[in-house]
């Protein structure tokens, strides 16, 4: 589990890592910390706040962009037809697609 736990923090959460996570310092460091014991819930902090960034910006933005409204709003999209459908919510395949059209 340590060595996964440093693989997971030099990837995502170190300082210039080539995947880096938005994290404010204090989370950064607690979870510097957390890995040098690791648990499963050694990044459950670290988990919580780029939920909590998501949910108050990004995903927000991206439900109100443009080509993401221009597609829920197309026939036959709250049928079923838009995308794949799991546990009752609909999910388009080529929604990463769109993606970089709603910054």
């Amino acid at each position: 589990m340590i060595t996964k736990a440093k693989k997971i923090y030099e990837q995502f959460v170190a300082v210039q890592s080539p995947k880096e996570v938005n994290l404010d310092s204090s989370t950064r460091e607690e979870t510097s910390r957390n890995i040098q014991e690791p648990t499963s819930s050694c990044f459950d902090e670290a988990q919580r706040r780029i939920f909590l960034l998501m949910e108050k910006d990004s995903y927000r933005r991206f439900l109100k962009c443009k080509i993401y409204q221009d597609m829920i709003q197309e026939p036959g999209c709250n049928s079923g037809s838009c995308g794949a459908q799991k546990n009752g919510k609909q999910y388009n395949s080529d929604i990463g697609q769109m993606l970089p059209l709603c910054a």
